[in-house]
């Protein structure tokens, strides 16, 4: 018998987020993504970084930018590949 949902512990925003690009890209069949679905899952990780990394949350609020400021994916700031190393 399998547990309904109600009876499973919450997932972490950070397994939800996982499980989501695992299915997406086990489902992608070379087609390109939507832009309304890529736009979601841009701003849904973009506003789980945001929250749980204090060093990224400080280098967007520097820019004047948060999840409730973004309307676009192509607005949320890139970390420069120099910040890891």
């Amino acid at each position: 018998m399998n547990p309904r949902s109600s009876d499973r512990p919450a997932l972490s925003t950070f397994e939800r987020l996982s499980e989501q690009l695992i299915g997406e890209f086990s489902s992608w069949t070379g087609g390109d993504w939507s832009e309304d679905k890529f736009a979601a899952l841009a701003h849904d990780i973009f506003e789980f970084q945001f929250e749980s990394c204090t060093p990224y949350r400080n280098y967007c609020s520097a820019r004047g930018v948060s999840p409730t400021s973004v309307d676009d994916w192509r607005r949320i700031p890139p970390v420069p590949t120099e910040a890891f190393r």
